[in-house]
């Protein structure tokens, strides 16, 4: 899942400064400052692009050392200004460093988009409490986008013999026999972004294609 305060469900908070409603050049994220965690890659840079397309400044957020160049491409690449941080958000202190450097060179934040999530791949009666703390604490508890089979480096990392589990079930996705793209799971997290989406709070959006429904 995909969250704007904490998630693998994905919550979305966009009023956390009090701000005006003007747009510029028809940008309608305009000024706008937006953290979104998880998002060097798969859905959350997806939403990073759409988020910037729409003029909001953005904090690109990578885990770990190793995908800086990855996540300083993706800075590079967008078309408002954006800067990138690395903070494992498996870490309790990890938060903070996003709000942190948000804060330092905009002054403030408007726009919370939690993007991490990791699975545990045992079969449940192996897993054990760490497994089970550590999916509750990083995944997802405001306003949640749940996102169904998708494209990303994590959906393919389950291997071979866990697709062939999966692929039947994708190929019953109602809109269309296929996995989502990260794009697409990204324009809802926008959506509950926006301005004039602010009186949606404490909402579930289930973007599978219909596979599931809330």
């Amino acid at each position: 899942m995909i969250s704007s305060a904490s998630s693998r469900t994905g919550l979305i908070a966009n009023h956390l400064a009090p701000h005006s409603h003007h747009t510029m050049d028809g940008k309608s994220l305009a000024d706008k400052v937006a953290i979104v965690s998880g998002s060097s890659s798969g859905i959350g840079a997806a939403i990073i692009r759409e988020l910037s397309s729409r003029g909001a400044n953005t904090v690109v957020n990578y885990p770990f050392a190793h995908l800086k160049n990855e996540a300083d491409s993706l800075v590079a690449s967008l078309p408002s200004p954006s800067i990138a941080v690395e903070a494992d958000m498996s870490l309790a202190t990890s938060p903070q460093k996003l709000v942190d450097a948000a804060v330092s060179k905009w002054g403030r934040i408007d726009i919370v988009v939690n993007c991490v999530a990791l699975a545990v791949n045992k079969p449940f009666e192996s897993q054990t409490l760490e497994d089970w703390d550590l999916l509750v604490n990083t995944n997802g508890r405001i306003n949640a986008v749940s996102p169904g089979p998708t494209k990303t480096e994590g959906f393919s990392a389950a291997g071979e013999e866990q697709m062939k589990i999966l692929q039947p079930i994708i190929d019953q996705t109602p809109v269309g026999p296929r996995m989502a793209e990260p794009e697409e799971i990204a324009f809802a997290v926008a959506f509950l972004c926006e301005e004039r989406a602010r009186w949606i709070n404490g909402a579930h959006i289930v973007a599978s294609g219909g596979l599931f429904i809330d």
